[in-house]
């Protein structure tokens, strides 16, 4: 995934805002945030989007993986036009579980896993349809070659991402079949 895109999922989320900041060097200053310089490969492409010692959002744990504040599922929710139960809901988080998250103010890293995976797959469907509002209305309406569930819910599992991910792929490429 090239950096570019990486910035786009980020801003769908709700921009830097949304993302957690734990790569302050002992001793600095409160809010200095460390940066490497790119030297070409993935991993420096990763640390200079994300910060030193982290990756991508969606990376385990224990690679140093920052999770997203609460709010990127507020903005996200916005964004879609759903009410941020239907997108907890979506994300495998009940009533109780948003409520003491709400109150930590982060997700978990498997929560910000899957919430970086609606994104990814938000974004790509406005890739495929050029047209925001209609990658919306495709994104959250029952599609009958998903057995009408809609992309939305199936972007729940892993399995259901990908078959999201080659549905808008033959959409790109205009196979029907």
């Amino acid at each position: 995934m090239n950096t570019g895109l990486k910035h786009e999922i980020i801003e769908l989320l709700g921009g830097e805002q949304a993302m957690t900041h734990k790569n302050r060097r002992r001793g600095a200053p409160r809010g200095t945030r460390l940066r490497a310089k790119p030297r070409g490969d993935r991993v420096s492409e990763e640390r200079a989007l994300y910060g030193r010692g982290r990756t991508s959002p969606a990376a385990s744990s224990s690679l140093g993986a920052s999770p997203f504040r609460i709010a990127a599922v507020d903005h996200l929710a916005e964004r879609l036009d759903v009410a941020p139960g239907a997108l907890l809901a979506v994300l495998g988080i009940t009533g109780r579980t948003a409520q003491r998250r709400r109150q930590q103010g982060v997700l978990s890293s498997d929560e910000s896993d899957r919430l970086y995976r609606v994104a990814r797959i938000l974004q790509r469907a406005f890739e495929v349809f050029a047209a925001e509002d209609s990658a919306l209305a495709w994104f959250k309406k029952p599609q009958p070659f998903f057995e009408y569930h809609s992309p939305l819910d199936l972007v729940a599992t892993d399995a259901g991402t990908q078959a999201v991910e080659q549905e808008l792929g033959r959409i790109e490429y205009g196979d029907f079949s």
